[in-house]
């Protein structure tokens, strides 16, 4: 026993140094095991345990050898321990440890022997039990340390496996090849290859776990659909490109799911019978066969609009992932409006732009290996789309479109389509060109919908100390007896130099004195900039050339959101003069169909920071805007917080 412990004590005690064995638990601190904790299992209580276990061990490659599996024995008797000391706490970074330790990695020879034989998990989940009794004699206790442990290690060790996708490792947006990442496919393959062993295992057996099987197979496919999916974006390919160019690896892998699929779903007539919680697996998996594709397409088209829910936008973005997948790019218009209209009437707006980079870029993805695709086709859906929905790439995004525009010419003979930038006033006009961009045209509904949301949401009552209230019916009184046409955020001109400056307020008044007449400006000012400058501000209110109104609010509120209030509220739709891009409001407002963003576009005006010049917006629509049949003009944003910083090129198709 000395000899086995010292040779288990020099391979697999030091991974191990982390696991806590003591009552004091402390995250932080990496607690190394105590020989004595070990030892309190005797030579004979390992003997009579081994005793019922060996005829099931052998010496072959394939299995986990006698020292292998007392290591994987003392481990847990570790965690039972602690377990017991903590009143049956159990603590889940145990478990994590151990399957991390063993499961982590496709170089540990244990984890690639349970990969590559299910029976061998038979050495975990047959001797927990065996286990409980060394440890606690107490039949009670030995019942419920039973099932209790059983029920944590099965989820665990699963949880484990499919950790990879949790961490989210990031790989870049482009389109360019992937080498680099060959390591994390790899690792994916062997976490396949171990979740579909613990799958069989299971599904062959009665010690399995007390959660549904189901589960079981739904953590396997998720791990192969992961795998999937990595392989995809790095070999730049479709479903097809892997039949066709005989990856048969990957081919494999899909290959099993499938009659793991045709059993699950004997429990179900269709999709309206699936589980909540489970229907988005499916849709996922379903994405990857094209006859039930088909299927989800035709289940989602006929969903009444009533029932539209987040989730409901989840399963669209499975089905659209699908269309590229299985190259049915003839319903990727459809799909895409209709998920677009989906993010406008369930105030996901937001949710549905962050989606939709990665669906873009997937689809440019696979177009780049996958021979006999109408190229100028799908190029034409791309861009139409992408004027349907008001979708405007990033640079990265822009870098992606000139590599699919590249694999395009490469397929042409007499034609190609070339890339310039051009030059777009403020009015929409295309310098040396006939051509002018549709203007900008804000419904009034929507204006008051927003100042609705901001008053609700933002301003509500609750938020404001009940002898402000009249405050707040102040600024309602000024928008409804005045024509607005300014409103300016004062506290961000006061600190555009980078501190409370009134002077920069003068200055920009002064400077949109010179340039408006007969104008009614509202200037929003925190109480304490207020009350320090009222000889400044009568003088400015007696002013002759425009009717200048001072709002004064409490500094213990955020005046973005008055002067986004006052700006919607005001019927005269009036400019909001301000540098602020409104971030922490956009992520709210944002959601109400793009519409806030829109406004922002074509109603701030900003400054300089000498407050020497202000920059008027601009009227167009910023969209993709098609030309003729054969030219487009595409705005590419430069800087996320800012569609203002933009640059508009020509894609044009040239015939020689």
């Amino acid at each position: 026993m000395a000899n086995l412990l010292k040779n288990f004590l020099k391979i697999r005690l030091k991974p191990y140094s982390s696991i806590l064995t003591h009552k004091k638990f402390r995250s932080s601190e990496n607690i190394p095991f105590k020989s004595e904790t070990i030892s309190q299992l005797k030579d004979k209580d390992y003997d009579d345990l081994w005793s019922k276990t060996q005829p099931k061990l052998t010496t072959t490659n394939s299995n986990v050898s006698f020292t292998e599996f007392k290591s994987v024995i003392d481990q847990v008797y570790s965690m039972v321990d602690f377990w017991k000391n903590k009143d049956g706490n159990i603590k889940n970074l145990h478990f994590k440890l151990l399957a991390k330790n063993f499961f982590s990695s496709p170089d540990n020879e244990i984890g690639k022997k349970f990969a590559a034989n299910p029976s061998t998990w038979s050495l975990i989940f047959e001797n927990i039990s065996n286990l409980s009794q060394l440890i606690d004699n107490t039949p009670d206790a030995i019942r419920n340390k039973d099932n209790n442990l059983k029920d944590y290690l099965d989820i665990y060790l699963m949880e484990s496996i499919y950790k990879f996708q949790d961490d989210k490792i990031t790989l870049i947006n482009g389109i360019e090849e992937l080498t680099s990442a060959n390591f994390y496919l790899e690792k994916l393959k062997f976490y396949a290859e171990l979740s579909h062993s613990l799958h069989t295992y299971l599904s062959t057996t009665n010690i399995g776990p007390n959660k549904n099987q189901e589960t079981v197979s739904l953590y396997w496919m998720r791990i192969v659909l992961l795998m999937v999916d990595t392989f995809l974006f790095m070999k730049k390919a479709s479903l097809k490109y892997i039949i066709e160019n005989n990856e048969s690896e990957i081919k494999d892998y899909l290959y099993k799911m499938e009659p793991i699929i045709k059993d699950l779903m004997k429990n179900y007539q269709n999709f309206d019978s699936l589980p909540e919680f489970k229907k988005l697996d499916f849709f996922k998996i379903f994405s990857y066969y094209e006859s039930k594709w088909l299927g989800t397409i035709n289940w989602l088209l006929n969903t009444n609009k009533t029932e539209w829910s987040n989730s409901v936008f989840q399963y669209y973005i499975s089905v659209l992932k699908g269309c590229i997948r299985l190259e049915k790019y003839d319903y990727f218009e459809k799909l895409m409006y209709n998920v677009h209209q989906l993010t406008i009437d369930l105030n996901i707006y937001s949710m549905g732009l962050a989606q939709y980079d990665f669906v873009f870029r997937d689809f440019m993805n696979t177009h780049l290996v996958t021979s006999n695709i109408n190229l100028e086709n799908n190029l034409h859906i791309l861009l139409n789309v992408w004027s349907k929905i008001s979708y405007i790439p990033d640079r990265n995004g822009f870098r992606n479109f000139e590599i699919f525009l590249e694999r395009i010419n490469k397929n042409l003979t007499n034609s190609k389509y070339l890339v310039k930038e051009v030059q777009v006033d403020l009015l929409g006009n295309v310098y040396n060109s006939k051509y002018s961009i549709q203007k900008s045209k804000f419904k009034e509904k929507d204006s008051q919908k927003i100042a609705e949301l901001i008053k609700q949401k933002l301003l509500s009552h609750e938020s404001l100390k009940n002898e402000k209230l009249s405050d707040f019916a102040k600024i309602d009184e000024i928008i409804d007896n005045e024509e607005i046409d300014l409103v300016v955020d004062g506290m961000n001109i006061a600190y555009l130099s980078g501190y409370d400056r009134f002077q920069n307020i003068t200055q920009l008044l002064n400077l949109l004195n010179k340039r408006y007449k007969n104008k009614t400006f509202l200037v929003l000012l925190r109480d304490h900039v207020y009350n320090k400058n009222t000889g400044f501000i009568k003088k400015f209110e007696r002013s002759k050339e425009n009717l200048i109104i001072f709002f004064s609010i409490d500094s213990l509120y955020e005046d973005d959101k008055f002067c986004l209030y006052a700006a919607f509220k005001s019927r005269n739709d009036p400019m909001l003069v301000s540098n602020d891009y409104y971030a922490n409001q956009s992520h709210f407002l944002n959601e109400y169909g793009g519409v806030f963003r829109e406004w922002l576009f074509n109603r701030k005006i900003s400054v300089d920071k000498s407050l020497r010049r202000i920059f008027l917006p601009p009227m167009y629509i910023l969209k993709c805007n098609r030309i003729n049949e054969n030219k487009w003009l595409l705005p590419v944003v430069n800087d996320a917080n800012n569609p203002r910083n933009h640059t508009f090129y020509q894609i044009e198709k040239k015939i020689f």
